[in-house]
């Protein structure tokens, strides 16, 4: 069921995600990975503490939250063109939401091999954010 308060976080990571991308300082502070975020709603969720991310990965601008949800991180990932200061970027932003158990990681790649991982902390009331950097190899013994 699609709550009142999804409508709201959906429409709210989305407006900042084309405000991200349009360079303006929205307020999801970009910030430095790795890092830890504090979920948006449930179990852990304190203010002040971080719980939006506005990340870029490669040419991709990544805007979302996470709820902690029976014993689960619920996360909700915005992934859209970063913009470059000129030109407008032409792609529609792409919502993932995957519910990432306790202790375990959630991987999203780009075409251009960066990437982030999530991992389901403390309970799911916290989340883990790294960035990663993919290089495509074959095992040296084969």
């Amino acid at each position: 069921m699609f709550s009142t308060r999804n409508t709201i976080a959906t429409t709210a990571l989305a407006g900042l995600l084309s405000v991200a991308s349009f360079g303006i300082a929205a307020a999801a502070d970009t910030l430095p990975l790795p890092t830890t975020l504090k979920p948006i709603a449930g179990n852990g969720a304190a203010p002040g503490q971080p719980f939006l991310l506005n990340v870029a990965i490669g040419a991709k601008q990544a805007v979302g939250y996470f709820e902690s949800r029976n014993g689960a991180c619920k996360l909700t990932l915005m992934v859209g063109e970063a913009f470059d200061g000129e030109n407008i970027p032409q792609e529609t932003p792409v919502r993932f939401d995957v519910e990432v158990s306790e202790a375990r990681t959630a991987l999203f790649n780009t075409a251009e091999g960066k990437g982030i991982e999530f991992t389901c902390l403390d309970g799911a009331q916290a989340m883990g954010v790294r960035a990663l950097d993919q290089i495509a190899g074959f095992p040296s013994s084969m």
